[in-house]
């Protein structure tokens, strides 16, 4: 049976691996776009603040004082809260670099994904948009007195967080509108 013979199920202009042809981008998709930025620029401006935080001595002080203010505290040792203190600080600058590097990588893959109109990169996006919603609602909960006893640094990271949060929520909003899941659903044969 020569291929002739066999049965066509498209019509000629339903190849899956031809390229799509140009259809305008709708609104919600290219809003899609700017908030993914709009995330990274956030998440850049909060990493930078949490350097500044682990430089200038802050996040120290206000562990040290959370450290202090625990009830039984005072049978410890300067020399031990202390250690206490540098255990519990948080990321190293090298450990924040990687973190840095990672973020980037992982905004570049959604976001490319993204201009080339990619469904899996809405996908992905979702994903790493619940993830990144749980885990920082579980770490700045418990660290909402923390950041209050860091003074200006503290306060601003929480701001960053709640901007984060609206603008991951926004996100996913609009990666689940049905304008954005039309336009990137794979054209799909009649």
């Amino acid at each position: 049976m020569s291929s002739a013979d066999m049965p066509q199920f498209r019509s000629a202009g339903q190849d899956p691996a031809a390229p799509r042809p140009e259809v305008e981008e709708p609104p919600r998709f290219a809003r899609l776009k700017a908030v993914t930025i709009g995330i990274l620029v956030v998440d850049l401006v909060s990493w930078v603040m949490d350097i500044v935080a682990r430089m200038t001595g802050a996040m120290n002080d206000a562990l040290l004082s959370t450290v202090n203010s625990v009830p039984g505290s005072e049978s410890f040792s300067d020399a031990e809260k202390q250690r206490i203190v540098e255990s519990s600080g948080g990321l190293s600058i090298p450990q924040a670099a990687f973190q840095l590097i990672l973020t980037l990588g992982v905004f570049a893959l959604v976001y490319l994904g993204l201009r080339a109109h990619k469904n899996w990169a809405r996908i992905v996006g979702i994903v790493l948009a619940f993830v990144a919603i749980g885990g920082s609602l579980f770490a700045n909960v418990a660290a909402i007195a923390l950041n209050v006893q860091m003074g200006a640094i503290g306060i601003v990271s929480m701001l960053l967080t709640v901007v984060a949060l609206a603008l991951l929520v926004y996100w996913l909003v609009l990666a689940f509108s049905r304008e954005v899941r039309l336009f990137l659903a794979p054209s799909r044969a009649v």
